[in-house]
């Protein structure tokens, strides 16, 4: 049992890895956006940002249906789970509508989600399994 959950321990420290980068690039996607919005309109950019959104909401199910994790692990996977989802769904909402409340609203989530990897980071982190790319806070 004990090998099992380092392996699960390690899996989930690889997913949170993953999730960082992918809400650093979400951010830095954003930033492009709230700089030249005409990004919006370039298929290039719609393209990876799709793909970007989909690999967010995939690590948010993949969080939510993690296997068994050590306690402080695992209360921290199904609301991180659920905020990753809703960032890609506020997110995707916000862009095919052009809604300034719907991407207010899809910033909260990814403040949100920042958050809960941070804490998630912390504690694989305590138990030896940290998670070691720098979680950003999105900035409004």
């Amino acid at each position: 049992m004990a090998a099992q959950e380092g392996l699960s321990v390690r899996s989930l420290a690889g997913r949170c890895l993953r999730a960082a980068q992918a809400l650093a690039e979400l951010q830095q996607r954003s930033g492009q956006l709230a700089n030249n919005v005409l990004f919006r309109f370039d298929s290039d950019w719609k393209f990876d940002t799709a793909e970007l959104l989909a690999r967010l909401r995939l690590l948010g199910d993949e969080l939510q249906a993690a296997p068994p994790a050590p306690a402080g692990v695992a209360q921290r996977l199904r609301p991180l789970g659920t905020d990753l989802v809703v960032v890609s769904e506020t997110y995707t909402e916000a862009l095919e509508r052009l809604d300034a409340s719907a991407m207010r609203r899809a910033t909260r989530a990814q403040r949100a989600a920042a958050a809960g990897l941070r804490e998630l980071a912390s504690e694989l982190v305590a138990i030896g399994h940290g998670c070691t790319v720098g979680v950003p806070e999105p900035s409004d």
